[in-house]
């Protein structure tokens, strides 16, 4: 069960999100609720696997069965989670923030948003489940993939509303858009220079041959992705 924390905790967001537009359809009353349920639910998730990080130390799941013959090959090219530490502290926060937006959300909500609130609540929890992926990744590209999840539903949520918000929302999406691509260009540079995008294998990579950090490509990479 404690090997499936990282899991429970990204996945109690997203499907709540998934099904919250046909099960609110009609009951928009009980969107909140749900959200809150979620919100709670991930954060005695994340403490559960807080304490059990600190217990038996670092987990890694790799998906789609690639360990081995990412082994035999000697480059890690499967899509791999890390619940580390830092990683298990870092979802404590976000679920406990999560729980106050959400609670502070409902009180200060406008009432225009009128059926718009199915949306709003499941923009909220599609951002959560971006963080959560973001936290968990274990190589820079499905960060990035999890950073398009939680900012498109960031643009979304800036304009629910209607009105000046989509003005706002939209230049906001321009923006968000311009630094994505910088990230990406960074991730190939990565790439090229080290023939890998596993954060684990990267920092590998850069220790043995120190004469990549002085190279044009790491530096370019690393350029990118802070821009």
């Amino acid at each position: 069960m404690s090997n499936q924390y990282p899991a429970i905790i990204f996945l109690i967001p997203f499907l709540t999100a998934i099904c919250m537009p046909v099960v609110c359809r009609k009951n928009r009353d009980w969107c909140r609720p749900i959200a809150l349920v979620a919100v709670f639910a991930m954060s005695a998730a994340a403490l559960a696997n807080l304490l059990d990080v600190l217990q038996d130390g670092e987990t890694r799941h790799v998906f789609g069965g690639w360990l081995s013959s990412a082994a035999t090959a000697g480059v890690p090219i499967g899509i791999e989670w890390v619940n580390d530490g830092l990683a298990s502290i870092m979802v404590v926060v976000v679920s406990l923030l999560a729980s106050v937006c959400v609670i502070y959300g409902g009180p200060v909500m406008p009432s225009s948003l009128g059926t718009r609130v199915v949306h709003y609540h499941t923009l909220i929890l599609l951002l959560i489940s971006g963080l959560v992926g973001i936290v968990f990744a274990g190589d820079i590209f499905n960060v990035f993939v999890f950073l398009e999840v939680a900012a498109l539903s960031a643009y979304a949520l800036v304009g629910v509303r209607g009105g000046r918000a989509l003005m706002v929302s939209f230049r906001y999406l321009i923006l968000g858009t311009m630094g994505s691509s910088f990230y990406l260009l960074g991730i190939v540079f990565f790439y090229t220079a080290t023939g890998t995008l596993n954060m684990a294998d990267l920092a590998q990579h850069l220790a043995e041959k120190p004469e990549l950090m002085t190279s044009k490509a790491v530096i370019g990479g690393s350029t990118f992705m802070f821009i």
